[in-house]
């Protein structure tokens, strides 16, 4: 089995012993679309209730250890409460999924064969502004153009001066 297929397989074992576990309904979920920025979009591992997202890792490289700050480096320990560091891209993925699906907080599901742990991470709104500010100078000076000149002008460039 490819490391894909085992990654896969892992995030349903993941949301089934997390429901288990916790005896809640995750229910499956597409994609959001951001209201305000339509090129925007997010697809979190599922939704619990009206304000909760769920997102799975399954770290490979830590596949056959318990969940520590050791062997999993984008968890960082705070007066003996895991959390997940702000600077490691998946608080950037959670952040922009929370902001996409307007929930308010995210469990981040992580899962070893040895252990699973539950992060709560919280809408971090100055964040998510500050990651929105870079994305659309992004989208207005690179992506756009490159949008509309693959799918609809060749000469865009040339039609926008």
């Amino acid at each position: 089995m490819t490391k894909i297929l085992i990654l896969k397989q892992n995030e349903k074992n993941a949301l089934a012993k997390y429901a288990n576990i916790y005896d809640l309904l995750v229910e499956p979920c597409g994609i959001f679309n951001s209201q305000e920025r339509p090129y925007l979009a997010a697809s979190p591992d599922g939704v619990l209730g009206e304000e909760a997202i769920i997102e799975v890792k399954c770290p490979y490289a830590s596949r056959k250890h318990e969940i520590n700050i050791t062997t999993v480096p984008y968890l960082e320990q705070c007066n003996g409460i895991l959390s997940q560091k702000k600077t490691c891209p998946y608080y950037y993925q959670i952040q922009g999924q929370l902001y996409c699906s307007g929930k308010t907080y995210c469990n981040l599901v992580i899962y070893t064969y040895k252990d699973i742990k539950v992060i709560y991470v919280e809408k971090d709104n100055n964040f998510i502004n500050n990651m929105l500010n870079k994305l659309d100078i992004f989208y207005e000076n690179i992506f756009k153009e490159a949008l509309y000149e693959k799918h609809l002008y060749y000469n865009y460039t040339h039609l926008s001066k």
